[in-house]
């Protein structure tokens, strides 16, 4: 199922009012069990979507003190 990628806008209508509207800029979608994304501002680009591996603690060169 894809999802809507959107950002709100909010702005004051003529009455004084504030209105939100959300605009569309793209779509995630899975396709094959792998997860995409498309932005629409950018034509013919499909991002791939992970999730972050742990970080593994960086080994550290103990020299000690001489």
């Amino acid at each position: 199922m894809a999802k809507d990628l959107v950002i709100r806008e909010t702005y004051k209508d003529k009455s004084g009012g504030e209105k939100t509207t959300w605009n569309k800029i793209g779509v995630i979608f899975t396709s094959k069990d792998k997860e995409y994304m498309k932005l629409f501002h950018m034509p013919g680009i499909l991002i791939s979507i992970f999730e972050q591996k742990p970080k593994e603690p960086k080994e550290t060169d103990d020299l000690g003190d001489e």
